[in-house]
């Protein structure tokens, strides 16, 4: 567990905790660095796909400390509870082709939000992708790193891009699979 800032622009105010793993890297000499991971969702577990990198991957598994998280809102310390209306979201067609079909996206897109801001109003605020680049740079700093290498996938991506540009000087390398267009903003 990490304790990191509610609101990074405030780091001495309140905190929570983030969920971390880390798996060494198995050939000391050819390391190169930690590799933090993100599999995407938003709402995908880091920890899960860090572990199941550190097992299936020797390229990576030798050269990097490969490193997940639970971004907030996922995982243990900062869970919102609200899968269900997520569940139901997720499975209407996010591809609407008629107003009616475009009523219930948006009708269940608004119920999966209202669930989410009853089960920790304080914390949906400081939610968001800002946010969790910001955290990814406080794992950095909480390893001991001038730099991290990170590979994400779907939304995972958007977070890589984010962090490029609030932390880019401390990014060794980014491999961004299935990019997220960042100016797309609708369903």
């Amino acid at each position: 567990m990490l304790e990191v800032p509610i609101d990074h622009g405030d780091p001495t105010g309140a905190t929570i905790a983030i969920d971390i793993n880390r798996s060494r890297a198995q050939r000391g000499e050819q390391r190169r660095g930690v590799l933090l991971v993100n599999p995407g969702g938003p709402g995908g577990s880091g920890m899960a796909l860090a572990r199941s990198l550190a097992r299936g991957n020797d390229a990576l598994a030798d050269a990097f400390d490969i490193i997940g998280w639970e971004p907030r809102g996922v995982g243990a310390a900062t869970n919102l509870a609200c899968d269900q209306p997520l569940i139901d979201y997720y499975r209407l067609d996010n591809t609407p082709d008629t107003a009616d079909e475009r009523a219930a996206l948006d009708r269940a897109a608004a119920e999966a939000a209202a669930a989410c801001a009853n089960d920790k109003p304080s914390l949906l605020d400081a939610i968001g992708t800002a946010a969790v680049a910001d955290d990814m740079d406080a794992i950095r700093t909480a390893l001991g790193e001038e730099e991290i290498s990170y590979l994400g996938y779907s939304y995972g991506t958007m977070l890589g891009l984010v962090y490029a540009e609030r932390h880019g000087d401390h990014l060794r390398a980014a491999v961004l699979d299935g990019i997220l267009d960042p100016t797309f903003t609708g369903v």
